[in-house]
């Protein structure tokens, strides 16, 4: 019990700062009157998302157990009923820590342990939880099969592992990050150490005074509540028709929004906060091809939201709890039933239309319409785009089909075979051949603009997928593709538009005044800063009436980034600004501070030795630049950049050289072909 209470004062201050007044109470508050949907909560992952470390939380074996990984031991153990993991931490040593807290719990559960500097740090070793049939009940490292030193950005000491940055928001209820850029430290608070009831519905204080009357007669909105999170819409299946209408009119539902805060793939402009419109609050990944295959399905981890707004789902109006149930999170209904609410059965779970055995595997739709890509080696998350398998597409253009992932002694040619025998024939809808269009486009086959054009303004095409495909051109600029840029400024989608302006970042520049000075005004704070990045540099040119739009929106931008400041990615953001501000010494602090935060940032590597460019100090850019390509063999643009370097130099063959490994590492880089191309004309026989 002491032990406990040193945690609480000490190690979880999450009851210890009443004075800055947010009006949270906490889930045993809400469960008072909630007592039904506070019993499903409870045990759900949301609920057990995270929890102080101790005998009935902890599920991994710490009996003096020991896990070999890359000729390193790690030890796990307990003293006095603490836990304790001993591996290598920073500079390579080996080192005791103290586990703190709990992550998640199935199919995996992680362990936080806490630094010096206020950080919290995810182990790289987690403790499968399944059932031992499975292949559970084991210690296993998160890592791929490689030596990831203490140096690397990706090793568990560092930023991409840090709970403060990346998790806390997500995995706690009212979270403050609280980080001090002069001393990079942390002072993280949070007013619930698990995904609680006000995480989803906001904070409850005017809630619970609406119901107790004490402020119904100030007309409270929403009940008191930031987020109301409306209802389900309501589906009815009508006679034998094989799916369900809608019968309710609730088609702009905020609760995909409100999920999406934390079930995506995102960059946070601002804290977690229930109710918020999600482009306020985050900004969201497009389909890439590091993070998603090309023709849109699953590949990295992307949270499940980028691939539902590909799906004719989200375009009907289908909410996540059409499906899950909210409070427990499991599904409404076993099996295909869930499915069966909007489509007819009698149509759907049929032999004639799965083609295989009644109750078996490949009769379930999950199986062939929302395939699954495990993660962090234990973790199976489903695609829910929900798309026909497409055989065809793999043998044409080498994309992942759900047939192929359950018979994967058979080739795709016998899936292909077999779906053909079945007399199938994808529907001739827009959605269809835009899907074919989509890898088209990603593998630059002509005439792409054009046909990109057709597909701009088709509704039953998602804004996501548009948004994608429209930020795809911005590696092959052309004038029809900046002229079709700029003609989405105006679409009714903020990611149509934040693709256009992309694009139209190759603007010259009193063109680039023309069009994008206007939405230095815009509604959306994503256009605003977008556009002020742009036009930082061209301030000369700007009208006078847009000058003070532009400084404030340059403010804005900064802000933004100075809200990630523990990244080097905000700092290296920052640095090209100063950059295009002629700000030198000031771009150069920014650098250097995104490599005082991880010495092995390539990308601040890379813009320094730009810097060293505009003093005409080849020897040092190049060294920079080998610098660079020694942490990150693969990074295009440093080989680029080396290759203009040995340019100045007339080192034209092995400009030739680095300019063909810029193209291999990125194949879809216009500038890098059109350089290799005049290189290899003028200088390939030389």
């Amino acid at each position: 019990m002491r032990l406990l209470l040193v945690y609480l004062l000490f190690v979880v201050p999450f009851y210890s700062y009443a004075a800055d007044k947010i009006p949270y109470l906490g889930s045993q508050e809400c469960s008072s009157c909630h007592k039904k949907e506070s019993d499903l909560w409870k045990s759900s992952h949301h609920d057990l998302a995270m929890q102080p470390a101790n005998k009935s939380t902890v599920l991994g074996d710490f009996n003096n157990q020991s896990l070999m990984y890359n000729k390193l031991e790690t030890l796990f153990y307990t003293k006095d009923d603490v836990f304790f993991v001993k591996t290598e931490g920073l500079k390579g040593l080996v080192k005791e820590f103290e586990v703190l807290y709990t992550f998640g719990v199935d199919p995996l559960q992680q362990y936080l342990v806490k630094f010096a500097d206020g950080r919290l740090q995810a182990l790289p070793f987690a403790w499968d939880s399944r059932q031992v049939s499975m292949g559970g009940q084991r210690w296993f490292s998160l890592y791929k099969e490689e030596n990831i030193v203490p140096e690397d950005i990706m090793h568990w000491t560092g930023v991409t592992q840090n709970w403060n940055s990346n998790c806390a928001d997500c995995h706690s209820t009212g979270v403050q990050k609280n980080y001090d850029l002069a001393s990079d430290t942390f002072e993280t608070r949070w007013k619930e150490i698990n995904v609680g009831c006000e995480s989803c519905h906001g904070p409850g204080q005017l809630h619970r005074e609406w119901a107790l009357d004490k402020g119904k007669d100030h007309k409270v909105k929403n009940k008191g509540l930031n987020s109301p999170l409306a209802k389900a819409g309501q589906w009815e299946i009508y006679n034998s028709h094989p799916t369900a209408k809608r019968v309710s009119q609730d088609i702009n539902n905020p609760q995909v929004g409100q999920c999406a805060q934390c079930h995506s793939l995102r960059a946070a402009l601002s804290d977690v906060e229930a109710g918020k419109p999600f482009d306020e609050s985050h900004s969201l990944h497009l389909i890439t091809e590091d993070r998603y295959h090309i023709d849109g399905q699953i590949k990295d981890e992307v949270y499940v939201y980028g691939s539902f707004l590909q799906s004719k789902m989200y375009k009907e109006g289908v909410v996540c709890s059409n499906c899950h149930e909210p409070h427990s999170l499991r599904l409404k209904l076993p099996g295909n039933q869930v499915c069966g609410q909007c489509h007819n059965a009698s149509v759907f779970d049929t032999a004639k239309h799965h083609h295989h055995a009644d109750e078996s595997e490949g009769a379930q739709c999950v199986s062939c319409h929302m395939p699954a890509t495990t993660y962090m080696k234990v973790d199976p998350r489903r695609d829910h785009s929900f798309r026909v398998p497409r055989p065809d597409f793999s043998s044409k253009y080498g994309t992942p089909n759900a047939c192929d992932q359950c018979h994967s002694d058979k080739g795709n040619s016998w899936s292909e075979k077999m779906m053909n025998g079945w007399g199938f024939k994808e529907k001739d809808d827009v959605r269809s051949r835009f899907s074919e269009f989509f890898v088209q486009l990603f593998q630059n086959e002509p005439g792409n603009i054009e046909k990109l054009a057709g597909y701009m303004e088709q509704p039953d095409i998602s804004a996501f997928a548009r948004a994608s495909a429209l930020n795809q051109v911005s590696n092959q600029p052309s004038k029809d593709g900046v002229d079709l840029a700029l003609k989405q400024l105006n679409s009714e989608s903020l990611r149509v538009r934040l693709a256009a302006l992309n694009v139209a970042d190759v603007l010259p520049a009193q063109l680039k005044v023309k069009h994008l000075a206007p939405l230095l005004i815009d509604e959306h704070q994503q256009i605003r800063i977008e556009v002020a990045r742009q036009l930082a540099g061209l301030s000369s040119i700007v009208p006078k009436n847009a000058q003070s739009d532009l400084k404030q929106g340059v403010a804005e931008y900064k802000k933004i980034l100075m809200y990630n400041a523990e990244r080097p990615e905000s700092h290296n953001a920052l640095g090209s600004l100063y950059l295009s501000l002629n700000d030198f010494d000031a771009a150069k602090e920014a650098f250097e501070t995104a490599l005082r935060l991880v010495p092995r940032y390539v990308p601040a590597i890379v813009n320094l030795a730009d810097l060293a460019r505009l003093t005409k100090d080849e020897n040092e850019v190049q060294r920079l630049l080998l610098q660079a390509i020694q942490y990150e063999p693969t990074f295009a643009l440093a080989h680029y950049a080396l290759a203009l370097s040995f340019v100045r130099q007339g080192r034209f063959a092995d400009a030739i050289n680095r300019c063909q490994l810029a193209v291999n590492y990125h194949k879809e880089n216009a500038t890098y072909q059109y350089l290799l191309k005049l290189l290899l004309e003028k200088y390939g026989d030389k």
